[in-house]
């Protein structure tokens, strides 16, 4: 899903274009070999049962194959014609809305709300609330900040370049060690962070990872974001070790949609893992292991 978000996305096109069609190759592709789905192995292990003999990695190829062959053909003569366009901004391509938290510090202090509004709107942000000491200040055009306080923004940028150009300061620094990356997550129900304040994510991966912003559902609110807590659904952008990332997200039953600043893939480890790949699915065709022990 994430590579398919970025494929959209540099394409400029609108990330149903890539992930709907994605939806339907996987159950296309699920037919065509034992391990497809699970419900393939359910079916083999029944075989087994009654019949004393399970099917092979390839026993529903030839039908299987057929069918997706006829399915991934419609999907790119006619299919992707159907698919639902919605707003001009997914037709675009550009970066998912985020929102994030601002600091205003002694060189920002006690400067109007609307010279401040001015430079983001420069920075392609808006200011949708103030907060000083978690409470929240009136947005009149006499309203002055002061050191100490939060600015909840809401942008397409991160909040380093949109800091940067508005004369401002980040509640979370920006580490430059290679292998860093930010993934935008979705909170799936189940997951043992519903509930919790965003805190807990850094809590719970040892320090590694944060949140660095919220997906704009939680403009909303207008609430400072450590006062929020973390509901099934929420969209949150985690920073941390592209590895750290990739041990806890399954853990936390967190759905990856996209990776922003991407690390580079090591090619070693990307020829490594594909063969290890084909020779578990060579011990199950030739060696006839069980897909379980192979894989």
């Amino acid at each position: 899903m994430p590579i398919a978000a970025q494929i959209a996305r540099e394409a400029r096109r609108p990330p149903g274009a890539t992930l709907m069609p994605l939806a339907f190759a996987t159950i296309l592709g699920g037919m065509t070999t034992l391990i497809g789905t699970p419900a393939n192995l359910i079916l083999s292990s029944v075989r087994e049962d009654e019949l004393g003999a399970p099917f092979g990695f390839f026993s529903m190829t030839l039908v299987g194959g057929s069918v997706a062959a006829v399915g991934l053909g419609y999907l790119a003569v006619l299919g992707w014609r159907l698919l639902p366009v919605r707003g001009a901004a997914e037709r675009s391509g550009k970066p998912p809305w985020r929102v994030y938290e601002l600091r205003v510090d002694r060189a920002t202090s006690m400067m109007l709300i609307g010279s401040v509004k001015s430079s983001l709107r420069s920075a392609s942000a808006r200011v949708l609330a103030i907060f000083r000491n978690n409470e929240g200040v009136a947005l009149g055009p006499e309203t002055t900040l002061a050191a100490g306080g939060h600015l909840l923004v809401l942008s397409r940028q991160n909040q380093w370049v949109t800091a940067e150009k508005a004369g401002l300061s980040t509640t979370e620094t920006q580490t430059a060690k290679p292998g860093f990356a930010t993934a935008r997550v979705v909170v799936a129900h189940g997951s043992f962070l519903i509930g919790l304040g965003h805190d807990a994510i850094r809590n719970r991966s040892r320090g590694q990872l944060a949140v660095v912003a919220v997906g704009p559902n939680t403009a909303r609110e207008k609430a400072p974001l450590s006062q929020l807590c973390i509901n099934a659904g929420d969209q949150l952008y985690l920073r941390g070790q592209a590895a750290d990332l990739a041990s806890f997200i399954p853990k936390a039953r967190l759905l990856e949609v996209d990776r922003l600043d991407r690390a580079p893939i090591p090619r070693r480890g990307a020829i490594v893992t594909g063969a290890i790949f084909a020779s578990a699915i060579a011990a199950i065709v030739v060696g006839h292991a069980p897909p379980a022990l192979a894989f």
